[in-house]
């Protein structure tokens, strides 16, 4: 995977299907999208180094961060967007989803 689809990728996908979405009136058209906790742990973003050249650790330790921040962000402007035209978007975090599995699982 390319550093930058980890923050392309579901607006990409989102801006291609919106003429789809909008189109239609009859359908029940939805948008959901997926973040996480971590976009608590995102750095101050470098407007002049989006893609992190200039660093010497590991770039993706930063930049699911700032995907999940940028998710966080897109959806909201997405929400207000959308909201006159009656399509509904949502944003899950599916961090404390305490099912079954997740109670049996040990502790690392």
């Amino acid at each position: 995977m390319y550093p930058w689809s980890l923050a392309t990728g579901p607006f990409l996908l989102t801006l291609l299907l919106l003429d789809m979405l909008t189109a239609d009136q009859t359908s029940r058209a939805r948008v959901i999208n997926v973040s996480s906790r971590s976009h608590l742990r995102a750095a101050p973003l470098d407007h002049n180094d989006v893609m992190l050249t200039g660093h010497s650790y590991r770039p993706s330790f930063i930049q699911y961060p700032h995907s999940k921040l940028a998710n966080i962000l897109f959806t909201r402007e997405l929400a207000r967007r959308l909201g006159k035209q009656d399509i509904p978007t949502f944003l899950a975090c599916p961090d404390h989803i305490l099912d079954q599995w997740y109670l049996a699982t040990p502790a690392v």
